[in-house]
């Protein structure tokens, strides 16, 4: 019996770009944590927000940190992580994204407060440092922050950085219909296929560019 177009469309969907059999995206399990923190560390220069702004004899210091950061990531149940499979089970890629609430003047003024006794800030200079804040409590929404994206050198250039945009896009509309509008995420300037993948995904630059000074792009895109 002869296959129809869409069968075989079908079939040729789950083949990869050097003939490989397709690649299946699943939900973290613990046993995938190594390969995340090993990919995450391939390219910590691209990987980690502001890595070339940091002086080079404190990034031994700062790549301790910031494993102690993924793992904490890994372990967090509220921070959504999808993993992506090759055919033979390996992992090559992974995205981390959670839900955020929004910040106020009045919940930033409270924590300077405490780090910064006797400093008083105007709603200005607040809204200088980050114009995505809000005045009062009231004001505050949620969006989702797409806070990691990584696909293991020996894979880029195959479209799994989109197929993870994609199942990140699906899944926030699926948990946070009412809720969430729009996804957020934070890219090094030093990181031109990363911001290359982003636009062509339809990320546009934010307004409020809150880690400039450290060479950090914000883009962000709205759920439909």
């Amino acid at each position: 019996m002869k296959k129809s177009i869409f069968s075989i469309l079908a079939c040729l969907s789950l083949i990869g770009c050097n003939g490989t059999t397709g690649v299946s995206i699943v939900d973290y399990k613990p046993e995938h944590k190594d390969a995340v923190i090993e990919i995450s560390f391939q390219d910590s220069e691209l990987f980690f927000p502001g890595y070339l702004t940091i002086p080079v004899a404190m990034r031994d210091q700062v790549d301790i940190a910031n494993k102690k950061q993924m793992v904490a990531d890994c372990d967090e149940p509220l921070k959504y992580k999808k993993i992506l499979l090759s055919a033979d089970g390996k992992v090559v890629a992974f995205a981390i994204y959670f839900k955020v609430r929004e910040q106020s003047l009045e919940s930033v003024r409270k924590t300077l407060a405490q780090q910064m006794p006797g400093q008083a800030f105007t709603d200005e200079q607040l809204l200088a440092m980050n114009s995505d804040w809000k005045k009062t409590e009231d004001e505050c929404g949620y969006f989702a922050l797409l806070e990691s994206i990584a696909v293991s050198k020996d894979f880029r250039g195959k479209g799994y950085g989109k197929k993870l945009i994609k199942i990140v896009f699906e899944e926030c509309e699926q948990k946070w219909p009412d809720i969430v509008s729009v996804i957020k995420l934070h890219v090094n300037e030093t990181n031109p296929g990363a911001l290359k993948l982003y636009e062509s995904e339809g990320f546009v630059r934010s307004q409020a560019q809150p880690m400039a000074a450290m060479k950090v792009a914000q883009y962000e895109k709205k759920l439909k």
